[in-house]
């Protein structure tokens, strides 16, 4: 079971974790959504992340999505949700959630490399976010000029998270505050699909977009069939992926080096590793491009 912690419900900061706690369920490929977003009902509140010097993205206050977390768990079957808020469990219950409430420090890595392209490159741009969860990357994208589908394998993710933080970043004045209260529908540049790899194609137009974002997607290695061959079928023949991760997952049962080995087995794309970090726990951004 996902645990959420709210040791202190005044501290809206952005909720870190580091190794994903995992319980192992069997599962079938759930079919994906296209979500079609209504205007918000109530104002959301976001605070403002400083993820490198020059980049500040808003997050949907904790408090503020506690609460809708609660409204959501009152009228919903999905047990999952009530269990976010218990004290002992599991941040992923593999094949129910996948850990998209919390903020994981490999999207903060992928939004700095990001960064070093030029600003002026991403208008128009299709970008795809897998595993999006808080989408820090893929709102990067978005405020640049991008049109961004962000997917994710929960819906709620999606509904509670996702979209209100698009919300927030497109709404906010060009002198951001440290918080605002934002109430609107998502751009029009911005589009939400819910459910497994294994079925997002059917919702995808092949070799449609021009970059493929994901962060901490490679920690079971069950799934890592799925995430690549969703990979090539969506990139264009021209496209980058940017894949954020740590080298190693304890506890879990894939790793970087186990995907850039079914990379390499399979031998239609080039991995390039731009951006690392040594101390700790090794993170790694790559970047993956088809061999010409």
């Amino acid at each position: 079971m996902f645990k959420f912690q709210f040791e202190n419900e005044e501290d809206d900061s952005p909720q870190h974790i580091n190794q994903p706690q995992i319980k192992t369920t069997t599962h079938d490929a759930a079919p994906s959504k296209r979500l079609s977003p209504l205007p918000s009902q109530t104002p959301y509140k976001g605070s403002l992340l400083s993820i490198t010097p020059k980049t500040q993205l808003y997050q949907r206050d904790v408090a503020d999505l506690r609460t809708s977390m609660l409204q959501s768990s009152a009228s919903s079957d999905e047990s999952w949700i009530k269990d976010t808020f218990n004290e002992s469990g599991s941040d992923v219950i593999l094949g129910r959630y996948e850990g998209g409430f919390k903020t994981w420090e490999s999207s903060l890595d992928l939004v700095g490399v990001l960064e070093r392209i030029d600003d002026a490159w991403w208008s128009g741009k299709n970008v795809l976010e897998l595993g999006c969860g808080q989408a820090l990357p893929g709102m990067y994208c978005l405020i640049h000029g991008a049109k961004v589908t962000f997917q994710d394998y929960n819906e709620e993710v999606l509904t509670l998270l996702t979209l209100p933080n698009t919300i927030l970043n497109t709404s906010s004045p060009s002198q951001k505050p440290k918080s605002i209260t934002a109430q609107s529908q998502p751009p029009q540049t911005a589009s939400f699909i819910s459910g497994d790899w294994l079925t997002t194609p059917t919702l995808l137009l092949p070799n449609s977009f021009d970059v493929i974002l994901t962060a901490e997607t490679v920690y079971h290695a069950e799934f890592h069939a799925r995430l690549f061959e969703l990979i090539k079928y969506a990139l264009k023949p021209t496209g980058s992926v940017y894949l954020a991760a740590k080298t190693n997952y304890f506890g879990c049962t894939g790793s970087l080096p186990q995907f850039r080995a079914l990379v390499a087995q399979d031998g239609s794309m080039e991995w390039t590793t731009v951006f690392a970090v040594t101390e700790t726990v090794r993170r790694e951004v790559v970047k993956m491009v088809f061999k010409q």
